[in-house]
C-alpha cells in the first residue's frame, strides 16, 4: 500500500506459524515493513515482525524490530548477460540479535544482511545472515505478472541457533493496491 517511490510503502505480511499436524492458522501473526526507494538501486526499510499475533503464542523468536539498507544492481559476469544482485545490510533487535543473547534475554541489537542474484528469469539464489544463522534458499517467480513467489531452502547450516540446520517453505503473493 503506498507509493514508496514518492512517499513511502508499506507491506503487511499475514503468516501462519503452525503447520499441518497442528493445522495452518491455529497460530500465526502479522509482519508490516514500511520502505522507500531511493533512486540509484538503493531502498531504506524498517520494520516489525510479530507485530500482531495469535494461538496463545508468537513465532519462537519473538517479536523483531529492525532498520536495514538495499541496494540493488546488476552484477558483471564474463562472457555472460550481468545477473540482477540484491544486497543488504541492517540491525535489528529480537531474532537478528546472537543466540546466547536472544536466548538470555539480554535487549540488545544484532547486525544481518543478505544477498539475493537472479539466476535466471524466474529463479534467484538467496544467501541471508540472519545475526544468528546462514541461510541458503532458492526462489521461483512460476507467472512473470501475477507476483507469487515460492522459496525453499536450508537455515541454520552453521548450527549457531540452537535447533540445526532444517527445511524451510514459503509462499507469498504480491498485491500492488496502488491506484493506477
Amino acid at each position: 500500500v503506498g507509493d514508496p517511490d514518492r512517499w513511502l510503502g508499506l507491506q503487511v505480511g499475514v503468516i501462519s506459524f503452525s503447520t499441518s499436524s497442528s493445522g495452518f492458522w491455529n497460530r500465526g501473526g502479522v509482519d508490516m515493513h514500511l520502505h522507500r526507494r531511493l533512486g540509484g538501486g538503493w531502498a531504506l526499510a524498517a520494520g516489525w515482525e510479530s507485530a500482531l499475533h495469535w494461538g496463545g503464542t508468537d513465532r519462537d523468536s519473538g517479536s523483531s524490530r529492525y532498520v536495514v539498507g538495499s541496494r540493488a544492481f546488476h552484477l558483471a559476469v564474463p562472457g555472460a548477460d550481468p545477473l540482477q544482485t540484491v544486497v543488504s545490510l541492517g540491525v535489528g533487535d529480537g531474532r537478528f540479535q546472537s543466540e546466547a543473547d536472544f536466548v538470555a534475554d539480554r535487549r540488545g541489537v544484532g547486525v544481518f544482511g543478505s544477498a539475493a542474484v537472479r539466476l535466471a528469469p524466474p529463479l534467484t539464489g538467496i544467501a541471508e545472515w540472519t545475526g544468528q544463522d546462514l541461510t541458503l534458499a532458492a526462489s521461483m517467480t512460476p507467472f512473470r505478472d501475477h507476483g507469487l513467489a515460492i522459496t525453499a531452502g536450508v537455515s541454520d547450516l552453521t548450527g549457531r541457533a540452537g535447533d540445526g540446520a532444517r527445511l524451510i517453505f514459503g509462499m507469498s503473493h504480491l498485491m500492488d493496491l496502488r491506484s493506477p
